[in-house]
């Protein structure tokens, strides 16, 4: 199961709304099959004006789930309304589409070269890539973890708002202290999505919620955000080799010999 989360503002001021350019773009390219097995789950603001129909959504060939709750603190809540968003995605997902809903959907078989990829820790992106580049063509990032990252994360977004930059700061650490690459092209490369640049969101930084989305980072002041992408990237790391080892209890024999041939 493919599961793609994000946050729309459906607001009258604006002189487009791109929500149903992704939807249709979706529709457009991908198989019964690949729609059988994906689902939408969209978060609208309370104070939205045009809020589409159930009727609306529900004239999509694929499962959209409409939720809908006050804005808080804007762009700054987006990691807030992800990590609520999961909790309600099925229980067969094996991948988080985290997008927004100025993208487009570009190129037909993606879900399908996605979900080879099930039950492996693994996130859409470049290999290689850093948090200073976007994957090429594309004008902008959003990554597609594996549950299995994001249950070893305890969440999706840690201390970031931003999806892209969760993804980023984890791999560079996962390259940098376990020599593993965790960012897959689907496709071998060929990019699936395109940023069309227009914004539904707006960023309020006087908001208190989205100023305090970004701890300190000194190692002079309080706050952990340097050292939280070492310790994630041990999670993860921990979880991938007790997989393949077998399991808790199978890493809990194998320390438990270790202690009585000491």
């Amino acid at each position: 199961m493919y599961s793609v989360v994000f946050s729309s503002r459906q607001q009258d001021s604006f002189s487009h709304n791109p929500l149903f350019g992704l939807l249709d773009s979706f529709e457009n390219n991908t198989s019964e099959e690949e729609k059988s097995k994906s689902e939408f789950l969209i978060k609208f603001d309370s104070d939205d004006q045009n809020i589409p129909s159930n009727e609306k959504l529900n004239s999509y060939s694929f499962d959209i789930q409409k939720f809908v709750w006050d804005r808080h603190g804007g762009r700054g809540s987006l990691h807030e309304t992800q990590n609520i968003l999961y909790n309600h995605v099925r229980k067969d997902c094996k991948f988080v589409q985290l997008i927004a809903d100025d993208f487009l959907f570009t190129r037909q078989g993606f879900v399908s070269e996605i979900l080879e990829h099930s039950d492996t820790y693994k996130i859409t992106g470049s290999p290689g890539m850093t948090d200073f580049n976007c994957p090429p063509g594309t004008h902008g990032y959003c990554p597609a973890f594996s549950t299995k990252v994001i249950d070893a994360l305890g969440g999706i977004t840690g201390p970031h708002c931003n999806a892209d930059g969760v993804a980023c700061c984890l791999a560079e650490k996962l390259r940098e202290n376990y020599d593993y690459e965790i960012m897959f092209s689907p496709g071998n490369g060929t990019n699936y999505y395109i940023r069309t640049d227009t914004i539904t969101s707006r960023y309020v930084p006087s908001d208190i919620y989205a100023s305090m989305t970004y701890p300190p980072s000194s190692p002079e002041l309080k706050g952990f955000y340097n050292d939280y992408w070492s310790r994630a990237s041990e999670s993860v790391a921990r979880s991938m080799y007790t997989d393949q080892l077998g399991g808790v209890l199978e890493l809990r024999r194998l320390v438990e010999r270790g202690k009585n041939d000491a």
